[in-house]
């Protein structure tokens, strides 16, 4: 419900597993049946945008409320749809040129956007505009990661232990935040600590290595069998 005082565009919010779960096979279907295509996908985009500037103006909606709310980040999910249907229909390539000057300036430029993204502090900006332009930055460095793996800067992303850390990736998301609040309840560091960092990450990884040893990879085999692949 909401706080007293406060209407209740304030207080909905829901973690991505909503935004996965429940908006996006809606979003999926309509796209995969050709009801929405890659302009009805920036829509979407804008209208999101222009939505987290009314909450934020107009209802006066809090940087934390923004950051965790399905109807404000959603769109986060978009952005990999939208370049997955760049892809399928052959624009990709001709937005995202394949030479190593053009890639590389294109490379540079959207890492020095999210870098300057983190810096500003304005607060309108980080709730608001902030979004947007990291998932648009994403955008480019997820092509050419996947496009150009041998590329110096993505090539570690192929070595050993960060293919085994993407394995753990989305138990360690799961995890990290409870780890790191139940360390700081216990008077274990506080919030920016080196210690604090260190040891939450070392717990956050070692709970999802076992997930995975228990849980995920004997469910993978069982797949396996289940639909031969």
């Amino acid at each position: 419900g909401a706080s007293e005082g406060k209407p209740l565009l304030h207080t909905w919010s829901l973690s991505v597993e909503e935004h996965f779960y429940l908006i996006w096979p809606f979003i999926f279907i309509t796209i995969a049946r050709g009801w929405i295509g890659i302009r009805g996908v920036l829509v979407l985009l804008v209208l999101i945008l222009g939505w987290r500037y009314l909450r934020v103006i107009v209802f006066e909606a809090e940087e934390w409320t923004i950051y965790i709310s399905t109807d404000t980040r959603f769109d986060s999910i978009l952005y990999g749809c939208l370049l997955a249907l760049l892809i399928w229909r052959g624009h990709a390539r001709h937005l995202f040129p394949e030479g190593i000057v053009a890639r590389s300036v294109i490379v540079c430029v959207a890492l020095t956007v999210i870098l300057t993204s983190f810096v500003v502090r304005d607060e309108v900006f980080r709730s608001t505009l902030r979004y947007s332009l990291q998932g648009i930055c994403l955008v480019p460095l997820f092509y050419y990661a996947v496009q150009r793996p041998a590329d110096l800067l993505f090539r570690p992303l192929n070595w050993k232990p960060l293919k085994q850390l993407g394995i753990w990736s989305y138990t360690i998301y799961l995890c990290h935040f409870v780890i790191i609040q139940a360390l700081v309840q216990n008077g274990i560091g506080q919030l920016g600590d080196p210690l604090l960092i260190t040891l939450s990450a070392l717990l956050s990884c070692g709970f999802a290595a076992f997930v995975y040893r228990i849980a995920e990879k004997p469910l993978k085999l069982r797949r396996a069998r289940l639909t031969g692949h």
